[in-house]
């Protein structure tokens, strides 16, 4: 008999609204994803630093954070070895075009979603990019 191994997917999750951190763990742990959730930006420098016992499969954050912000973790990941790691951009903000295309451009961004969010794009998008 042949098993086939599946390994959970690990998905962290930064935002500086706890609400919207613990509504994302509620959501995605229900699909049988792990979920980290913090809502101190400047602790996903730790979560993600090379050497970590944490290996993430996919980061959401939101894009405007006081201090530390999304783009800021963004490019900050390409430098920890997370450079392959696809990222989900939540964003409240109105962007103008141009800021959506930079922020698009970077290699490992694979979407932005407006906020509010609804639980089912949002699972939809996660199942996605993460198969």
């Amino acid at each position: 008999m042949n098993t086939i191994e599946t390994k959970m997917k690990t998905i962290l999750v930064v935002d500086d609204d706890p609400v919207i951190c613990e509504f994302l763990n509620a959501l995605l742990t229900r699909d049988d994803f792990q979920v980290i959730s913090t809502f101190r930006s400047r602790e996903t420098l730790n979560l993600l630093r090379h050497g970590s016992y944490l290996k993430f499969d996919l980061l959401i954050t939101d894009l405007q954070m006081p201090g530390y912000g999304g783009y800021s973790i963004i490019k900050d990941m390409q430098k920890e070895g997370y450079q392959n790691t696809p990222v989900l951009v939540l964003t409240g903000q109105d962007l103008d075009p141009g800021t959506v295309e930079i922020i698009s451009r970077e290699p490992n961004v694979r979407g932005l979603i407006k906020k509010p969010v609804s639980a089912a794009e949002l699972r939809l998008k996660v199942h996605e990019l993460l198969g």
